[in-house]
């Protein structure tokens, strides 16, 4: 009881900070614009972008490292408490929500790199005789920027199914032992599978951002709702416990002499 106590209060805490690190991480990021990652003609523009938002840029990727780092535990944790509706659905899911996170821990270092890359571009040069604006500069960074939007389509398809899996047992398996509204599963369902379309940006960057947009909102739902149910149905089931007359934690056995 003690540890199944305390699983549920951490998994509703964690679950409540994934909404609210994504809305401040999406709130403080720098303005890109209509900037095409894949397109070489855009390159420099996006370099003089992350430059002039230098300090900007490199702070609002704090809180999507926090978060990357967080969805490690928060897999681990649903895998735990939703097991018992079935243990390879919500094995697989906790294993695609840990690779996606690690995808997006390196799109996020690709982040900081385009940081570095912009300011030799534009003020320190690189090494020997390439200076400030040289085009070798931005060949890497279109390099760099490449592999930075494919490792996030990947990092999506792989949180995608990762939730998209847990969704599914929420909303449609038999119950178990803890029974969250299965309109939360809905939701992370359709935006598992919305992630997973993503890869629509390569043919249409403003359909792609909208299907990531769609997919995310329901994704944030189903983690902030997640989050509440959890706290508040452990303050319930202690509160009862209490009416009741009986312990709602770890009990300490005195012996007497």
């Amino acid at each position: 009881m003690f540890w199944a106590n305390r699983t549920d209060k951490v998994a509703g805490a964690l679950l409540l900070l994934v909404p609210v690190l994504s809305l401040i991480g999406f709130a403080g990021g720098a303005p890109l614009g209509e900037v095409d990652p894949f397109a070489r003609s855009d390159v420099e523009e996006l370099l003089q972008t992350i430059d002039e938002n230098f300090a900007l840029w490199t702070v609002s990727l704090v809180p999507f490292m926090v978060q990357n780092l967080l969805a490690i535990p928060v897999a681990a944790l649903l895998y735990l408490l939703f097991r018992d509706r079935s243990h390879t659905l919500a094995l697989a899911g906790a294993f695609a929500v840990v690779a996606g996170s690690l995808a997006f821990m390196i799109h996020e270092a690709g982040a900081i790199t385009l940081a570095f890359l912009a300011a030799d571009f534009l003020d320190h040069g690189g090494p020997g005789t390439i200076g400030p604006g040289d085009p070798v500069i931005l060949e890497v960074a279109r390099s760099v920027s490449v592999g930075q939007a494919l490792t996030a389509l990947f990092g999506q398809t792989l949180l995608g199914l990762g939730t998209a899996a847990f969704g599914a047992l929420i909303a449609w398996a038999p119950a178990g032992e803890r029974t969250p509204p299965r309109w939360l599963g809905t939701a992370g369902l359709l935006g598992g599978l919305g992630m997973v379309c993503t890869w629509v940006f390569l043919l249409d960057h403003m359909a792609g951002g909208g299907v990531t947009l769609l997919a995310e909102s329901a994704l944030l739902v189903m983690f902030g709702g997640l989050g509440v149910w959890f706290l508040r149905n452990r303050i319930e089931v202690e509160a009862d416990l209490i009416f009741r007359g009986e312990p709602s934690g770890p009990v300490m056995l005195i012996e007497e002499d």
